[in-house]
Order: C-alpha cells, then sequence, then structure tokens
C-alpha cells in the first residue's frame, strides 16, 4: 500500500517507541503516580480542558511509564474528533521526509493523537480514496502533487485543518533558503565556477515556483554564471526515486555539456545519484565537477565525499507543525495569516572544490 499508519488502536508509537496497549491498567493508576485527580489524567488524554503544562507532563510520563493508552476509538465517538492527523509525502525512501516525520509524530501522538503517512508518489490512487473516506483532524502536505478542487472542499467542509496546502492552508511552516542558496552561489564563483548547472526533481513549472530554482534562476547571472538553460534539466517522470532522478538526469546533462564544473540537485538524495553518475562517467567529484544537494540528511556527512547540502533545523520544523496542530484543536488558534519560516544555511563539505 501507498501508506503506513504509525499509531493504531492496538499499538502506539510514544517517544518513538513501540509499545503494546495494556487492559490492566486504568486511569486511576495513572492519577495515583502523577499525584493528580482522574479527571485531570482523562483532561490531558482526551485534549479537552486546557492543563498546567507542569501536570500535563507528569501524566504523560506516568502513562507512559506504566503503558497505558486511552481507547482513540471510544474518545473519538464521545467528542466528535477523529485524533487522526494525516501526513502526506512523496516517497517514502527520501530521508528528508521521515526525519521531519519523526518530530512531528513525537509532539502530537505525546497529546493523544494518532497519525498515519501517506506516500503520494506510490500509490496516488488509494491516498485519494483514503483521504475521501476517513476523517482527519488535520493533514500535512510534503508533497509536490496538485490537489482536485473536490477533495480540497470536501476537506474544508469536514473542518479538516490543512498544513502546506497551497492558497487554502490553515498552517503554514516553511523553510527560507535563499540566503543559503546564495552562499552556495558565491562559493563556487569564489572557486572559479561559471559553468554550473541544475538538475531538478520535478517538472519545469514546479523548479521554478520552488526558491531553489528560482533563486538560481534569477541570480545566476550576478554571480557570474553562464545563462544557459540548457544547464538544467527537469524531471517529467513522477515514478522514478530521487536517486534514481539524480543519476539520470546527471547523466544525461554531462554527456550533452561535459564543460560544465558544478552542479546544483534539488535534494541530497538525488545528489547522490549524480555523484554515482558521475563516476559512471569517469568523472571525480569534486575534482572534475562539484556538487550542491538541499536538505543535509543524516547520509551527507558519511557520503564519501561527504556532500555539501542546505541544511535546516528539521526537529524546529516538525515539532512547530505539531504545536499549531494541537493549538488549532485544543484552542481554536487561528494560524492562517502568520507563516512560521525556519532558517537555512549552507553546511560546504568535501563535495566542492576549486575549479581545475
Amino acid at each position: 500500500m501507498g501508506f503506513s499508519v504509525l499509531l493504531c488502536e492496538q499499538k502506539e508509537i510514544y517517544a518513538g517507541k513501540l509499545r503494546e496497549e495494556t487492559e490492566l491498567t486504568t486511569r486511576k493508576d495513572v492519577a495515583k503516580l502523577a499525584g493528580v485527580s482522574v479527571a485531570t489524567v482523562s483532561n490531558v488524554l482526551s485534549n479537552r480542558l486546557a492543563v498546567s503544562e507542569e501536570k500535563a507532563e507528569k501524566v504523560r510520563a506516568a502513562a507512559k511509564q506504566l503503558n497505558y493508552y486511552p481507547n482513540h476509538t471510544a474518545r473519538s465517538l464521545s467528542l466528535g474528533q477523529s485524533f487522526h492527523i494525516g501526513v502526506i509525502i512523496n516517497e517514502f525512501t527520501n530521508p528528508y521526509h521521515m526525519e521531519i516525520v519523526q518530530y512531528i509524530g513525537k509532539y502530537v501522538t505525546m497529546r493523544g493523537f494518532m497519525m498515519t503517512v501517506f506516500d503520494f508518489k506510490e500509490d496516488a490512487d488509494n491516498v485519494y480514496r483514503f483521504l475521501g473516506e476517513r476523517q482527519f483532524d488535520a493533514l500535512v502536505n510534503f508533497s509536490s502533487n496538485v490537489y482536485t478542487k473536490e477533495l480540497l472542499k470536501l476537506l474544508k467542509e469536514r473542518g479538516t485543518i490543512l498544513v502546506n496546502f497551497a492558497n487554502v492552508s490553515d498552517i503554514e511552516v516553511h523553510h527560507d533558503v535563499i540566503g543559503a542558496m546564495l552562499d552556495c552561489m558565491g562559493k563556487l564563483r569564489s572557486l572559479g565556477h561559471t559553468k554550473v548547472g541544475y538538475v531538478s526533481v520535478v517538472d519545469a513549472p514546479r523548479f521554478y515556483a520552488d526558491e531553489r530554482g528560482a533563486t538560481f534562476t534569477s541570480k545566476r547571472k550576478e554571480y557570474g554564471f553562464d545563462e544557459n538553460d540548457d544547464y538544467i534539466l527537469f524531471n517529467n517522470d513522477f515514478n522514478l526515486e530521487s536517486g534514481e532522478i539524480g543519476y539520470t538526469l546527471t547523466k544525461k546533462l554531462m554527456t550533452a555539456h561535459p564543460e560544465i564544473t558544478a552542479l546544483f540537485v534539488m535534494n541530497d538524495t538525488a545528489a547522490f545519484g549524480a555523484m554515482r553518475a558521475l563516476k559512471d562517467l569517469g568523472l571525480n567529484c569534486p575534482a572534475d565537477v562539484s556538487v550542491i544537494g538541499c536538505d543535509d540528511i543524516i547520509l551527507s556527512r558519511e557520503y564519501i565525499p561527504s556532500l555539501t547540502s542546505i541544511s535546516f533545523d528539521k526537529e524546529e520544523y516538525g515539532t512547530e507543525i505539531g504545536k499549531r496542530i494541537i493549538d488549532c484543536i485544543r484552542n481554536g488558534a487561528d494560524y492562517s495569516s502568520d507563516v512560521y519560516v525556519v532558517k537555512a544555511k549552507a553546511i560546504i563539505r568535501e563535495s566542492v572544490a576549486k575549479r581545475r
């Protein structure tokens, strides 16, 4: 299937660990261990009334210690909420998505919510059907897919909180990569690179709408790069994974334009594919071609050569999404005009060197 249920009624992820639900523990036991009333335990685990963070943490710690979890089905029926949050990504194989998802999951599951992650690229039809059939309190979008007006209307009518859906979002949390892109471009120019290519994992419209693509194309002349649009390759096959896209397009680009001495690649996974393509072409990274990725996934610093990348705080990013979702659900907060921005920075590593 194209989606993975991270939390369900019988098993839950709590602080990153999978635990079995026990029927022997009651809310009374949790209240006794936490030193609070049973009503306070109910309010914390059901998200019904505001409770001080100190008491809430005591309740959650006691519930964790006793392996106690509320019955989500009964709670949903009684309160008219699903206590279910969905996250839509492009591909499970891209670690970037999963690093952020784990921080969203950690925050919301510790506050009594379930979470399901959907892989849109793998199984779009089933994802559409699942979204239409199931009730979610919130949906987080990390996919570049364009959603139908009918589906968005249905979700809005249900009162689903939409996160990072273009033009219809209730919550928007983004990262600003412009400054980091300019730093990378400046670094390449200082090393003598003027013939710089770009390998995109998306098609042309999405590339030019993305901060990375827009910054590269609008600023390349200012930084002394050749304004050759043939140096940019787009991906039109969304069945391919990022690594395969990076490999295929880099091989095609470097075969057609061997004069290129540096490459921007839209994400780190695709950049690894690009570096593999360079090796198969008999080219050395960074001696022959410098490579810059984006997302700074964990493998970037372990790869040989280590990958220069654009980095941002994924914990801040994921946790802020979780906080805003819970605030909207519990307190009716309105974030529709308050965009949260996580600043990115350039991380220069071994994959960039002076032009020969």
